[in-house]
């Protein structure tokens, strides 16, 4: 078994997304929760631009 797993649910051929098969899974899930939360706030941050007046 490979120790890098690559995501294939990209909508490109490529990989770009690997995870580590042997680290623990407490340290996944905060990788994916702390991915979560930075999209989160990028939409967040996009959806307030549009009540801001701005030239």
């Amino acid at each position: 078994m490979n120790q890098y797993m690559a995501l294939t649910s990209n909508a490109d051929d490529q990989p770009t997304l690997f995870v580590d098969t042997t680290a623990p899974l407490h340290i996944l899930l905060d990788a994916a929760g702390y991915r979560i939360r930075a999209v989160t706030q990028v939409l967040e941050n996009l959806a307030m631009r549009g009540e801001i007046a701005s030239d």
